[in-house]
């Protein structure tokens, strides 16, 4: 319980990135390592890391060039429990340069205050 699929998807050709996460909850926490997502090295085919996500408070994630350990971006987002998720690393379209990450929801969450409101 409490958790959802994330699938960290790296389209940046030649990069292996490291993926870092905390909960948003914890105060002066430091970020825990999450994923390691290398890149297979075809253009058309991205490397995917699935992982599981808590989805009990709301969570940062943070996206390192594994080559270079400099945060390539940083997102935060709550995650529902059971959902299934997709984070898009990829270069953005306003720079060859420039990094664009993305969460996208593959499957919403179910609503687990459903079994309390019936009751």
């Amino acid at each position: 319980m409490d958790q959802a699929l994330l699938l960290i998807h790296n389209e940046l050709l030649g990069t292996s990135l490291t993926v870092y996460w905390k909960s948003d909850d914890c105060y002066q926490c430091t970020f825990q390592p999450l994923a390691n997502v290398s890149h297979g090295g075809k253009p058309a085919k991205p490397s995917v890391a699935p992982v599981s996500v808590s989805t009990q408070h709301g969570s940062i994630l943070q996206v390192n060039s594994t080559s270079e350990e400099r945060a390539a971006c940083r997102l935060e987002y709550k995650f529902g429990e059971f959902g299934n998720y997709s984070l898009l690393v990829q270069h953005a379209s306003s720079g060859a340069n420039k990094i664009a990450c993305d969460i996208i929801v593959n499957e919403n969450p179910v609503d687990s205050n459903l079994p309390v409101s019936i009751a």
